[in-house]
């Protein structure tokens, strides 16, 4: 029995690959898709259009303050993750170790930041759905990773927010995976949906075609995936505990050197 056991432990875990192997495939069939039907682009974006008033969800006062509350919501979980950092280096009496608020860290600043923001948005000259001819604009339609001139500074490709808010919905979605153990079902599917509320907002308001947000949140759940795996989170995880996680934020602030 102790040598089935030594056998079964020595095994290789390959749920990284299987996730990764997956996440490449999705992020491969979605690319085909809009490189090879780019207007399925429009398509989408045209149920949200009205000829008379441009997209006009994207003054509905509703889906404003909805829109604060993810972009509250991020700064929060940013915040957060950095004042826990911070003390879980200075603060002998907290549990959960810093690399976990570093990986957290790090995935907003690799993800959203550089990625999304800094990489594809500022190179890739993509015009906003509200900007083009089709949807009473004056710059021409360009498909998904097409360079284009069409935009200069924080153009469309690939979504900001959506990428964003991505992250912090995997995030979360990891920590309430540890935190509530005999509720990871209805934890886990309530992040997922509050997450896609989230995402859907730019596309209802004509800020992004859905490519740019499916591919944003693509990109991001693979920039995670690789930093849990290097990143080594997978031998701390089990220190992410609800009961943890409320003894650090009570001790956060009691220095015992």
């Amino acid at each position: 029995m102790k040598k089935d056991e030594n056998l079964s432990l020595q095994k290789p875990n390959n749920t990284f690959a299987v996730l990764l192997g997956l996440l490449l495939l999705v992020t491969t069939l979605v690319s085909v898709i809009f490189l090879t039907n780019p207007q399925f682009d429009i398509y989408i974006a045209s149920f949200f259009y009205d000829e008379g008033n441009s997209f006009p969800l994207n003054n509905n006062q509703f889906l404003i303050q909805l829109r604060l509350f993810f972009n509250i919501e991020i700064g929060i979980l940013c915040a957060g993750s950095l004042l826990m950092m911070i003390f879980a280096r200075i603060n002998k009496n907290m549990i959960i170790p810093a690399k976990l608020w570093d990986f957290m860290l790090v995935s907003f600043l690799i993800g959203p930041l550089l990625l999304a923001n800094v990489i594809f948005k500022s190179n890739w000259g993509r015009a906003r759905p509200a900007n083009i001819e089709e949807f009473g604009g004056t710059l021409t339609f360009s498909p998904a990773y097409y360079i284009s001139d069409q935009c200069s500074l924080n153009c469309s490709f690939v979504s900001g927010e959506g990428s964003a808010i991505a992250t912090a919905g995997i995030l979360l979605g990891i920590i309430a995976w540890n935190i509530f153990p005999k509720h990871r079902s209805v934890s886990i599917g309530l992040i997922g949906i509050i997450s896609i509320i989230g995402i859907s907002l730019r596309i209802v308001k004509g800020r992004h075609f859905i490519s740019d947000s499916l591919l944003a949140t693509l990109f991001c759940a693979i920039v995670i995936l690789l930093l849990y795996h290097f990143a080594k989170i997978t031998k701390i995880k089990h220190k992410l505990t609800l009961t943890n996680l409320c003894h650090d934020f009570k001790n956060m602030f009691n220095f015992k050197t």
